[in-house]
Order: C-alpha cells, then sequence, then structure tokens
C-alpha cells in the first residue's frame, strides 16, 4: 500500500501479474505481468519502484480440449512426463481420458527470467507500470539444487534490497542503483552447515541496530543479521511457522503462520463441519522487545535445542 498516494499493489497469482488499484476511487488503474508465481512485495522508499518476488518456475499450458465439466474424457489420466526429462523440455504427446491422442506442451528451461526472480517494476506512473529488469536470486536449478530457490520475501532498507531464498536458506543483497547482485548471505546451522531447511521468508530492519531479522519458518526461529557483515548473530525462538516479522521501533512482531497447529477434526460421535484453513488452523502472533546481544547466545542454544540439533554436551549438531 502506497499510502501517499492511495495506491494498492496486490498479487495476482494465478495470472502471474500485480493488479493496482486507485483505492480513492476504487477502481482498477493498472496491470503488469511480473513473473512466475509472484509471492511477495515491497516498495522501495520512495515509492517509485516496486520489487516482486516470484518463487514459480514454469507456466503451464492447459491440456488441449480439456473441460473441467467433462475431466475424466478430456483430462489425462497419467502425467505425461517426469521433471526434468527430454519430454519436459520439448513437449510430447499423450492420450486423454477418452483415448485421443493430444499434444502436450513443454514446460521449458526452468532458468528463464521470469522464474525464481525478483521482478523490479517502474511504477512512477502506477497506471504505466512496467518491469525494467528480472533479476535471478540464489542458486540456479541444476545438478545441485532440485526446486530452484524460491524467493519468497523481499524488503528494502538501508540502501539495499533484501532477498530471501526459501529453498537455499540464503538472502541475496540487491544494490537497488545497479540493480546489481552484491553477495548472498548464508543461513546456517553450526554443524549441519550441508543441509537445508531453515526456510526463510519474510524480514524486517531494525534502523537502530542495522541488524535484519528474518523469520525462519522451517525451525520456528527469528534470524538477527548483522547488515555490514553479513553475518547471522544469532537465532531467536518464535511460534510454530514464523513467516512475517514487523520491527516498530524496539517492539518486534512475528506472524506465525500454524501457530497452536489444527487439532482434531472428529469426536467419537463424528467429524467437526469446520473448515481446515478458515477455522481449524490457529495462528499466533508473537510479540518481544528487541533482544541484547548478550542474550543473544543464550536465546540461540534456546532455538538450537527445541529443533532437536543439539547432539552431545560437546557442541550443536555433533554426534557424540
Amino acid at each position: 500500500l502506497d499510502t501517499e498516494r492511495g495506491i494498492l499493489y496486490v498479487t495476482d497469482q494465478a495470472n502471474f501479474r500485480v493488479a493496482i488499484f486507485d483505492i480513492k476511487g476504487r477502481k482498477l488503474i493498472g496491470s503488469v505481468r511480473v513473473g512466475r508465481l509472484p509471492f511477495a512485495t515491497t516498495l522501495s522508499p520512495d515509492r517509485k519502484r516496486l520489487y516482486v518476488t516470484n518463487v514459480g518456475m514454469f507456466a503451464y499450458s492447459a491440456v488441449p480440449g480439456a473441460d473441467a465439466k467433462k475431466a475424466r474424457e478430456t483430462g489425462l489420466p497419467f502425467p505425461p512426463f517426469g521433471f526434468p526429462s527430454k519430454e519436459s523440455a520439448k513437449g510430447t504427446t499423450a492420450k486423454n481420458g477418452s483415448g485421443a491422442t493430444v499434444k502436450i506442451a513443454p514446460l521449458g528451461d526452468p532458468n528463464v527470467p521470469e522464474s525464481n526472480s525478483l521482478a523490479v517494476v517502474d511504477v512512477a506512473d502506477p497506471a504505466q507500470a512496467k518491469v525494467v529488469k528480472f533479476i535471478r536470486t540464489g542458486l540456479p536449478f541444476g545438478r545441485e539444487v532440485k526446486g530452484g530457490s524460491s524467493p519468497a520475501g523481499v524488503l528494502a532498507a538501508a540502501g539495499k534490497v533484501f532477498v530471501t531464498n526459501g529453498n537455499n536458506d540464503t538472502i541475496t543483497v540487491i544494490n537497488p542503483e545497479t540493480l546489481a547482485v552484491e553477495k548472498e548471505i548464508p543461513l546456517r546451522i553450526p554443524g549441519l552447515e550441508k543441509l537445508r531447511g531453515v526456510l526463510p521468508i519474510g524480514m524486517a530492519y531494525h534502523a537502530a541496530t542495522n541488524r535484519l531479522l528474518v523469520a525462519e519458518a522451517g525451525i520456528n526461529a527469528v534470524a538477527v543479521v548483522d547488515t555490514g557483515a553479513g553475518a547471522v548473530q544469532a537465532h531467536i525462538p518464535a511460534g510454530w511457522f514464523p513467516t512475517r516479522v514487523v520491527a516498530d521501533v524496539d517492539n518486534i512482531y512475528v506472524t506465525n503462520a500454524k501457530g497452536h497447529g489444527v487439532g482434531p477434526n472428529a469426536t467419537l460421535e463424528g467429524p467437526m463441519e469446520q473448515s481446515f484453513q478458515a477455522e481449524r488452523r490457529k495462528g499466533s502472533v508473537s510479540r518481544y522487545r528487541i533482544p541484547n546481544s548478550g542474550d543473544f547466545p543464550a536465546l540461540t542454544r534456546t532455538v538450537l535445542a527445541n529443533n532437536g540439533f543439539v547432539f552431545s554436551d560437546s557442541a550443536p549438531g555433533q554426534l557424540p
């Protein structure tokens, strides 16, 4: 939300675009295609640029002749190919439910600019928004990386643009003037550096200490990153599956997507008539003051212990 201009930018994931609304006039004023499966957005401090992360790799095509009302007859009874494969790259043919041969479009290259990237959008004139550049973040899909980088969060602060790469457990640091990638900050667990699963998503910037706070959904924690040194200083305990962080002076707010969990979906008499997403799942919000650096070691040890990363008294991540 650009409060000064009364402009609302909304990610439309299904259509790979950002829709732009004039909230005072309550009308759509623009639309810009931004890449594959847009996920998170933020504005530059001057509000002239919109940064959008794209977590997807492919633009899927419908099966020719497919009709949702006749899914069994017109759809495919079995996936036409695996990935990666020659068929996924070049396309193939398959038989639909009625036995007719249909041409299946290829998935194409998983490393095109629109996939696993940051779209930089010029919104100086919101009604004429246009993509300036796609910046690939994290590691590309390949032999060592099977899921792409999945850039899940973006933040413009401290004269930089920060992007979290959920599948790589890294933060890409981008220069907003040159739009060049300056460095990658790794989020690692001592003794388990080769493993992934920290799953960084949302971020906040604490100006007083020049620190970046990063929601680590995979380990139920918030990382404290020294932006100057580009290094993790601590991990702070959070709720279940933290996804977003907000810093309000020294107050830190963390949204925990799974929070208190779901609980049972049935009684001894029968199933509960409640929606899993809307009613059964109970999220939570954590609120606390920014910790002092002297508290960092104890907080980090708590996170490691909570996740079962301490296997001996000698060191975390090491078997006795």
